[in-house]
């Protein structure tokens, strides 16, 4: 596949991938929901504790319009919001090339 292949795919992409931190104190797992003012934007395709940063951390993919770094998010963590913080990667800097 070339360049000219692949314009008209990328144009059509309607997700993007982003990293978060929890705000609040929760863990979020694969398969939870992402919203924004109670609206579905996306799903948690991976998540944990980290225990460098001493909070809650994920991966997700959402709607390509609410990616920004800086944007307030909800996880829906068993019926219950919890606040988090879409971040630009990599969310761990000290001791590395990007610190």
């Amino acid at each position: 596949i070339g360049k000219v292949a692949l314009i008209p795919i990328k144009k059509n992409i309607s997700k993007r991938l982003i990293c978060f931190e929890m705000k609040d104190r929760a863990i979020p797992r694969k398969g939870y929901t992402i919203c924004i003012n109670d609206k579905e934007i996306g799903v948690v395709t991976s998540g944990g504790f980290s225990s460098v940063l001493d909070m809650g951390v994920g991966m997700g993919y959402v709607n390509q319009e609410f990616c920004k770094a800086g944007n307030k998010i909800g996880i829906n963590i068993r019926g219950s919001i919890k606040n988090a913080i879409i971040k630009k990667p990599p969310l761990y800097t000290h001791g590395t090339l990007y610190s």
